[in-house]
């Protein structure tokens, strides 16, 4: 297949023409129906929705490409890339900051604290609340930080040879001119005092 043609059959996906992922995220967001989706790309969105279950419950990626190899039939190469297509949709599941990790537990902790009192659990209600506690770190003191209003911050000197900022440096008799300018412009002129 010749290069143009392989470009103008599948589009160049560094540009965002096309792609599976837009499509995918179209209709995860509602803004493409599913039959607008051709067989291979709902099978695609089964794949990575699956690999984003495994991922999340497993942690570690060469586990989820065996288990997508052993339950789909299909290559290693085929697995690595639905792994990929689901961090472009997903994001990447396994690098989310601590905040956003905290934010998700925070949200299943209140569903959970929700289903115990409407089942009037009070044993899940306790460890819900125990759960929160420690997400938040509220079993533990907050440290006294130093009362930095009254430090004295000394300045930094910074000198600068004239060869870093593109001049020419002084010869020796001219920095010898310099200082003795500069002696003879500190000098005061001695009056003779009588010892009477």
């Amino acid at each position: 297949m010749s290069s143009k043609r392989q470009l103008t059959k599948h589009k160049v996906d560094h540009l965002g023409f096309n792609t599976d992922a837009e499509k995918i995220i179209g209709y995860l967001d509602g803004s493409l129906p599913k039959a607008s989706l051709k067989a291979k790309l709902v099978e695609k969105i089964d794949r990575i929705v699956q690999a984003k279950a495994w991922l999340l419950e497993y942690k570690f990626q060469t586990k989820v490409v065996e288990m997508l190899m052993n339950h789909y039939q299909y290559s290693e190469v085929t697995a690595y890339r639905d792994l990929r297509l689901m961090e472009r949709v997903f994001g990447p599941l396994l690098r989310m900051s601590k905040d956003l990790k905290r934010a998700l537990a925070d949200e299943m902790i209140r569903q959970d604290r929700e289903l115990a009192i409407a089942k009037k659990d009070t044993k899940a209600l306790g460890a819900s609340t125990r759960n929160y506690i420690l997400l938040h770190q509220l079993d533990k003191e907050d440290p006294e930080l130093p009362d930095l209003s009254n430090f004295d911050f000394h300045p930094i000197i910074m000198a600068v040879l004239p060869e870093q900022v593109g001049q020419d440096p002084p010869s020796e008799d001219e920095l010898l001119e310099k200082v003795s300018d500069w002696w003879d412009s500190q000098a005061e002129e001695a009056q003779i005092e009588d010892d009477e």
